[in-house]
């Protein structure tokens, strides 16, 4: 439910016109929901170690992009909200 406030309060502050208004975080809600049921499902079948050990070097990857390369991909996120902001 936190992250569903955080996903639709980080909108809102970006200017973003929501579906339904309010009741998109009931959506948001749902979602995350939905995936971690579905993540929680897949990590318990057989194969679910190599799913889970998957995942784990996409998050190694994303928190490395920060990380390991300094302050690039922070500009790179920096200068396409910019962009956006400017063409709204």
């Amino acid at each position: 439910m936190l992250s569903a406030f955080g996903v639709f309060w980080t909108g809102e502050g970006l200017g973003v016109a929501w579906p339904g208004a309010d009741l998109a975080i009931v959506g948001f809600a749902a979602l995350f929901l939905l995936v971690a049921a579905l993540a929680a499902c897949r990590a318990q079948t057989p194969d679910g170690g190599r799913a889970v050990k998957i995942l784990a070097g996409i998050a190694r990857e994303l928190i490395g992009l920060f990380v390991d390369d300094g302050i690039s991909p922070s500009r790179i996120i920096a200068v396409i909200v910019i962009a956006a902001l400017v063409q709204a």
